[in-house]
C-alpha cells in the first residue's frame, strides 16, 4: 500500500457507520479520519478512496465552492 509523506492517517470512532473516511486539508498536506470499526481491508480500501480524493483535490474544490470542471 501506498504510504505519502503529505497524508496524515488517523484511526478514529466515526459517528456514523455511513461514514468510511473523511479528508480534511491541513498544513503540509491531508488529514484523513478512517472508521477503526472496520475491518483490516476496509480501512484499506477507505484509506486509497481518500487518496483518490487527495489526489483530484476534491477537499480544495469543497473549500472553494468550485468544482474545477465547472470552470
Amino acid at each position: 500500500m501506498e504510504m505519502r509523506d503529505d497524508v496524515f492517517v488517523y484511526l478514529v470512532d466515526m459517528p456514523s457507520p455511513k461514514v468510511r473516511e473523511a479528508v480534511l486539508p491541513c498544513e503540509g498536506g491531508h488529514t484523513v479520519y478512517i472508521d477503526s470499526k472496520r475491518s483490516m481491508e476496509a480501512q484499506q480500501d477507505a484509506y486509497r478512496h481518500a487518496l483518490r480524493h487527495v489526489d483530484r483535490n476534491d477537499c480544495l474544490d469543497d473549500c472553494r465552492g468550485v468544482n474545477e470542471k465547472e470552470v
